[in-house]
């Protein structure tokens, strides 16, 4: 049966699309061998920016209002869906748009909706007011208070809901054309609160993600902008203020609400909010910021089963590429030294560690002279570099590689034109094909239908980065016949030359920070690790460095390496760390419980730790400081041996010298001892 109710504007085309993508993520499994058909039969697919992350769907599907399943499997609109594609373009709705960046996308995307497509023929639709360049943006989040009149929360939201908007008040009057000085101008008798909700929405770019808020309690709603500032008079209704009139607001933006409940809002406690990322500020009309992870995970339907490493410690990498230099702090056994190698693997890094002590020193970081005895056996002394300068050495070199993939893609062509041609199958679904090199020296694909060119371009982009620029199931198939022929192959990735590196110092307060740092202060500092702001230093032994030494000229911190710390809070070496260093690294604490949380304690070993440390919290003399962290209760089941071996001789150190000594670790031991069994 034909259908007519076509979309009208891109706010129903975007919920359409999450509709289906919700089918894959938690629909139920009928759903979801549907929603899948929908993929594998088509060949157009709309794209938009959800946040940092773009989304496909068929364009058939999200041509039709409100679309679900139900209606769909019913009726779907005539042949090939060419009404839906006509009417998105006669409301110059989107483009069409062939684009190897979204061909990756798209594999990229129904891959991890698992799915295994291949297509011969994909074409795609973007905005028609955008172009690829926005897609691949970097979007933000804000967070929006629906209005300005007490307890008129839930119904400001209503109508933010019904009119598909978020939206700001002050004056009505249209600020298109406005600028920021020109708004300063005419709120310059009011405070910054005035003017700063303008100076944000003014910045609001398609695919940024707004959540309305509610105080601290939780969110009423989390969508998708679709466009930047808009005017309309008295558009959204905020409620009636405290003086019994009406307030209306003439400034907005549209809208796809895509996440919130029929009534109420959606609790705090349902993003699950983990260290080091923070609630979002409770208060103001419009905040901005980057995009949490816990609402990238809540949009996108991520369950806590399906979170991998990067996703896990995603904010401490955020923390650490932003700064450069980080030092986790906190109490014993709250797993900063394996949170800095986690962080270290989340993005994707090779890492080497350091425990610094007293008697470390400058020789052994940076450089210094070393003992080395001739063919005589003679001894002499001989500058070599420390653990630090090694390790920058070797991110600077990586750089320099550049692989063997035209060497080796010459010799599979000449190999192929010596044996005229040869015969492949396509990885997935095994279709059998023949290849044979053309007077270009590209590669011709025969298939039973058609014939095409597989290009030399598309086989090094899938081999060095693993990108499929097009011909997908044949240039796979390729490019893992000229793997497997060629065991030398030696690929360049790209990923090599933006590689990174992390240098983990353990108890970094334990040395003599100036004498083992030296000059190396101002390198480090983030403000000189760019190319263009880099300035060399001179080491201590300059003069003696070798002359084509990467460091010839002096010494420098690639803009790829980075540093991360640990430190114990109650170490009375703390009070030592040099304040020229301190401002040079961004400083996070990981408490107790976030060390429970990043290392899984469960059950009783949770709940006595949990005891313990409020117990802890509360006794004159101590504090968070000394609360105990995961790791004395990871993989612990016999509670008597913890508290006999390794809890009891600490607390008594903790609490040596203090008054009530005695008669506050009988209350230590009793809060321990207290929980006797422990049902989740």
């Amino acid at each position: 049966m034909a259908r007519a109710d076509f979309v009208e504007n891109r706010i129903d085309v975007v919920k359409n699309i999450y509709t289906l993508y919700s089918y894959l993520k938690d629909g139920s499994e009928e759903k979801k061998e549907w929603a899948k058909e929908r993929f594998e039969n088509a060949t157009r697919f709309i794209v938009e920016s959800f946040g940092n992350k773009l989304f496909f769907a068929p364009c058939r599907f999200v041509g039709f209002k409100n679309n679900t399943y139900e209606k769909h499997s019913v009726s779907y609109g005539s042949g090939d869906g060419i009404e839906v594609l006509n009417n998105l373009t006669d409301l110059k709705l989107y483009k069409n748009y062939k684009d190897d960046f979204l061909t990756q996308q798209f594999y990229d995307f129904v891959k991890e909706l698992g799915m295994e497509i291949e297509k011969n023929e994909i074409n795609f639709s973007i905005p028609n007011n955008l172009s690829v360049e926005d897609l691949k943006a970097e979007h933000k989040c804000y967070f929006i208070s629906p209005t300005h009149c007490k307890g008129q929360k839930q119904i400001a939201w209503n109508s933010f809901v019904e009119n598909n908007l978020m939206a700001i008040g002050w004056n009505d009057e249209d600020y298109s054309d406005s600028t920021t000085a020109e708004l300063e101008s005419i709120y310059k008798n009011q405070d910054e609160s005035a003017v700063y909700p303008f100076k944000l929405i003014k910045q609001i770019c398609n695919g940024d993600i707004i959540c309305c808020t509610n105080n601290n309690h939780g969110f009423y709603g989390m969508g998708i902008a679709l466009s930047p500032y808009k005017y309309k008079s008295q558009i959204h209704f905020a409620g009636t203020d405290k003086d019994g009139n009406k307030s209306y607001y003439s400034h907005y933006i549209d809208v796809a609400w895509l996440c919130f409940k029929e009534e109420g809002y959606i609790p705090t406690k349902d993003f699950n909010i983990k260290s080091p990322e923070r609630q979002w500020i409770p208060y103001g009309t419009l905040n901005k910021n980057e995009i949490p992870l816990y609402v990238e995970n809540y949009l996108y339907r991520n369950k806590s089963e399906e979170m991998d490493i990067k996703s896990q410690y995603k904010p401490y990498v955020k923390i650490l590429k932003e700064s450069k230099n980080i030092v986790l702090t906190g109490a014993p056994g709250t797993g900063k030294t394996y949170l800095a190698r986690k962080i270290a693997e989340a993005m994707g890094a090779e890492y080497e560690m350091v425990q610094f002590h007293p008697s470390y020193d400058y020789s052994d970081f940076v450089e210094g002279l070393r003992p080395v005895k001739d063919e005589n056996g003679n001894i002499a002394f001989e500058r070599k570099d420390g653990i630090f300068k090694s390790f920058c050495k070797k991110a600077l070199e990586n750089e320099n590689f550049t692989g063997n993939f035209e060497d080796i893609y010459q010799k599979y062509i000449d190999n192929l034109i010596e044996c005229e041609e040869a015969e492949l199958t396509t990885t997935v679904q095994k279709k059998p094909f023949k290849i044979a090199a053309n007077s270009n020296r590209n590669i011709t694909v025969f298939t039973a239908k058609t014939q095409f060119v597989v290009k030399k371009e598309f086989l090094k982009a899938y081999i060095e980065k693993g990108e499929i620029l097009d011909w997908k199931p044949y240039t796979t198939a390729i490019g893992e016949d000229i793997k497997s022929k060629h065991p030398d192959l030696k690929v360049a990735k790209s990923e090599v030359k933006n590689k990174n590196y992390v240098f983990i110092i353990d108890e970094i307060n334990r040395g003599e920070i100036s004498k083992i740092f030296g000059e190396l202060f101002f390198s480090i500092d983030p403000g000189y690790r760019k190319e263009e702001d880099r300035i060399k230093v001179k080491t201590q032994y300059q003069e003696l460095v070798d002359q084509g030494d990467v460091f010839r000229d002096g010494f420098f911190v690639p803009e790829n390496v980075y540093i991360i710390g640990t430190m114990n809070d109650i170490d009375r070496s703390v009070e030592s760390m040099d304040f020229a260093m301190r401002r040079r690294f961004t400083w996070i604490e990981v408490s107790a419980k976030d060390s429970a949380d990043n290392m899984n304690i469960q059950g009783e070993a949770r709940e006595r730790m949990f005891a313990l440390n409020d117990t802890i919290l509360k006794t004159e003399g101590l504090g968070r400081e000394f609360q105990i962290g995961g790791a004395l209760f990871l993989n612990q089941t016999d509670m008597e041996e913890l508290w006999d071996y390794h809890l009891s001789s600490l607390l008594k150190e903790y609490l040596r010298g203090m008054p009530d000594a005695e008669a506050n670790f009988k209350k230590l031991e009793e809060a321990f001892r207290g929980v006797d069994s422990f049902e989740e």
